[in-house]
Parts: structure tokens; sequence; C-alpha cells
């Protein structure tokens, strides 16, 4: 007659090594992530006594790590551990080595798994304890240690090797291709003007502006475009967003009042990159304003730039010329839609 257990008491990672099993056993039906509930058979046990396997399946076997083995189990709900077959593990090419009161197991592909003691004349096995093989990997390849080190240069890489400054570097003999990465990401920058073409030495005295757009993307408001104004002395920046550059000179007269109210002084005003219908606007509203405005530009091709060195701000011109540009050509539909602008 079948016993009621619990089997919150059957721990599901321990089994006990079984030479006269035939197959690994377990009465927990909830260790199995696949079952054959249409199998049925017969266990013969020590006594001439016969216990129903009702079904069959898979058990994986969880270690620190996570679920890493899976075992063809049979469901006996009237046995009381957990059966691990000693002739299955040796079909499936398993190594069970038995000395000094111990057993040790190895992965069929040759890896330590665990040691066992013997208890009570038993062996039990934990699966939590199983040591877990990570493979090494030799490789003496420049670029690769080149991504390792943060992309460190060749020769350096070279060198470190050659002195045996860093522990277990293989020896690098020769340099590795062109870093694609490196191409993109480093600069070589040239030293900054220590001179500036003007110097401001009151508020006010000289503020710089530009106008950009359209962006590709619109702001929450639905504006593309924006103007900034910024203050030679103080760096004082305003930024205003626009729907259209023609909002430009309606911009400005409000920063002037907001400025000049603020500082409770007068501005000059100073601006390139304006397109033409726009500075038409804006001189006329300087001779109305009766106030000077300072202009320096010069012409490049067919663009207007700024001659004038504007302290802690460089021209797409200025950067060009301190840096090395690696240009990659689109190759998505995609790619073009975002940069079209």
């Amino acid at each position: 007659m079948a016993q009621t257990r619990n089997l919150k008491t059957i721990d599901a990672n321990l089994w006990l090594l079984n030479s006269g099993a035939s197959n690994h056993m377990t009465p927990n039906v909830k260790l199995f992530v696949e079952i054959d509930d249409q199998y049925c058979s017969k266990v013969e046990i020590g006594n001439d006594v016969y216990l129903q396997a009702t079904r069959k399946g898979l058990v994986p076997i969880q270690t620190s790590s996570g679920a890493r083995y899976e075992f063809e189990v049979l469901f006996v709900l009237e046995i009381t551990k957990n059966l691990l077959s000693v002739g299955q593990m040796l079909k499936h090419n398993y190594v069970l080595l038995l000395k000094d009161m111990s057993c040790t197991i190895y992965a069929p592909n040759g890896d330590y798994m665990m040691n066992i003691s013997m208890k009570q004349n038993c062996f039990p096995v934990n699966w939590k304890y199983a040591c877990l093989q990570a493979t090494k990997v030799h490789s003496n390849l420049t670029s690769l240690w080149h991504k390792r080190f943060g992309h460190c240069n060749y020769n350096s890489l070279i060198q470190l090797s050659n002195s045996g400054l860093v522990d277990k570097l293989p020896k690098l003999s020769e340099c590795g291709p062109i870093c694609q990465t490196c191409q993109l990401g480093k600069i070589a920058q040239k030293p900054y003007p220590t001179t500036s073409f003007s110097k401001s030495k009151d508020k006010l005295n000289l503020i710089h502006s530009d106008v950009g757009g359209p962006l590709s993307e619109e702001s929450l408001n639905g504006s593309r475009h924006f103007v900034t104004f910024i203050d030679d002395l103080t760096r004082f920046c305003w930024i205003f967003f626009m729907k259209q550059k023609l909002e430009t000179l309606s911009w400005f007269q409000k920063c002037k009042a907001r400025a000049e109210l603020k500082f409770g002084m007068k501005i000059k005003n100073r601006s390139w990159n304006w397109e033409q219908s726009q500075a038409t606007d804006l001189n006329e509203f300087i001779d109305v304003s009766n106030y000077q405005h300072t202009d320096s530009q010069i012409l490049v091709g067919d663009e207007i730039v700024d001659e004038a060195l504007v302290r802690g701000v460089r021209s797409i011109q200025n950067i060009y010329e301190r840096c090395h540009m690696a240009i990659t050509e689109l190759n998505s539909y995609e790619d073009t839609a975002v940069h079209e602008h």
C-alpha cells in the first residue's frame, strides 16, 4: 500500500548514486520539464516487489548558474529518494571514479564536474556544488588585443608584450589591420589661437547671432529652426525656436528688449548665416533703431563665414582643419532619410 509523503521534504538537487538502478528515478513530478503521460512500466526492487513507473520525461539539473544538464528519468511515486543510475550515466559517457571513500564525476567531454564524499555508505550527489568549466582561449592576434586594451596603438602593445609588463599577454610580433573605429573616433588637434580678433570690455557690447535649421525632427511645438544670441563678454546665451526662418527678426527684437531691460544698457548686433531677406529686414530695423551694427564677414566660395574668432566657439571650417575625418557612405534608405537634412 502506497504511503502519503510530503514531497517538499525531497531535495530536488539531491540524488543518490545507485548501481542497482537501471534508470534514473524520482517521486517528484514537479521536476519534469517534458513528460510522457502514456508511459507505463514496472520497476523491480530488492525484495522482489514491483513498483509502478507511470511516467517518463526529461528532468533538468539545477546548478548554481541555472539548468545545465538534462536526464531521462522515470516517475515512481512509491520511492522516497531521487535515484541516479550509475549504468545510465556510463551509457551516456559520464566517468565515475571511486577512490579513497569518494566518487569523482567527469562530464562526457572529460571536464571535471564534482567530487562526492561517502556518507553512511552512500554517495549523495548535490548538483548545486557542480564545478562549472570555462574554456580558456589563447590568441596572439594584435588586432584582438588592440580592442581589449581600449584601442591602444599597435606599437605600444608590441612594446608591452616584448617587455613583459603585462602578465599572460602573449607575444605580439606585427601590427594589425587599420582599425575603422580608431579612424572614426580619434582626432589630431592643432593648437588653439592665443589671441582673439575682438574682445568685449562691457556687457552687450557685442552679440553673436546664428540661425540654424531645418532640423530633421520637429519639436513638440512644431519648430524646426532656431536662432541663438550670445553675449561676447559674459557668454550669456539666448536660444529661440522658430517654425520658419522669417521669424528671426521678430525674435531678435524680443531678445534685444529683454537684454537691455535685464542689463540696463544698449547692445550692438553682429550676425552671420542670415538669408538675404532677413539681412534686408535687419538693416531696415537698424536704421529705424539708430544703433550701431557690427558685421565682419568674408566670402569663401559660395558661403559667408565669419572671420572673427569667438571665444569658446569654433567654425565648421576650423574644426575640419583640426581633425582627420573618416566618411562612410550611407548604405540604406533609412540612413539616408535620417541624414537628409
